[in-house]
């Protein structure tokens, strides 16, 4: 099991009150699972992702990660090295910093690893060859298509072969079309180079190849099937 979240719940000012984005959340994860989180805008879907990839501090509950990691009130620097080491994070609007070259987006996760200069090199045109965008090696992130961004969006997350990779809403600016092959894509990632793979989506056409199903409401999980 590589997540186990218990009683995880999440709350922030709003005026003199006090908003709920979580609520008792309970939820596990394991090794290599695909789990789609499924709700309506507000549901909590955002909330739990960005707890669950360690982008937030987690104050109330409890998160154990990869069988012996207490998340609950790591400080910041705590969770930017669980991120570094054992994560990727795929948004629907994929940060990256200008003018960097895909080559130079993709050596920035592995610096962290002890990773030999043949390694690096041998991983970067393996995942450009999986993700169809080998001749884009030198291109600038920003000479790239969206779609073709969000692709390397999904080799960066996966490169370092992380345990974990989360997915906010990865299809919300695709076409159909588009989505179902970025889908397509994320699953064969997820296999191909280890770790579960967990995404928020609305739509039910993007539930097909998944492992379990998290349906949420008003910041609760309302019902789990397998």
């Amino acid at each position: 099991m590589i997540v186990q979240i218990t009683n995880l719940s999440k709350k922030i000012p709003d005026g003199s009150f006090q908003r709920t984005l979580l609520n008792d959340i309970n939820l596990t994860i394991q090794e290599n699972e695909i789990v789609a989180i499924v709700g309506t805008s507000g549901a909590g879907k955002t909330a739990l992702l960005r707890s669950l990839s360690c982008l937030e501090v987690i104050h109330e509950g409890e998160y154990t990660f990869n069988g012996s990691i207490h998340i609950v009130n790591l400080p910041e620097s705590g969770l930017a090295n669980m991120r570094r080491l054992y994560m990727g994070f795929i948004g629907f609007e994929p940060e990256f910093i200008d003018n960097m070259t895909v080559k130079e987006c993709l050596e920035m996760p592995l610096s962290a690893l002890s990773v030999s200069y043949n390694e690096k090199k041998n991983r970067i045109i393996d995942i450009l060859e999986l993700v169809g965008l080998t001749s884009k090696l030198n291109n600038s992130i920003s000479s790239l298509q969206y779609y073709e961004r969000m692709y390397i969006a999904a080799a960066r997350a996966f490169i370092k072969k992380p345990i974990l990779v989360v997915a906010d809403n990865p299809c919300k600016q695709l076409h159909s079309a588009e989505a179902l092959a970025f889908l397509e894509l994320l699953t064969t990632l997820s296999r191909e180079y280890g770790g579960a793979l967990v995404y928020s989506t609305y739509d039910p056409a993007h539930l097909k190849k998944v492992n379990k199903i998290v349906y949420m409401k008003d910041g609760s999980i309302i019902k789990v099937t397998p």
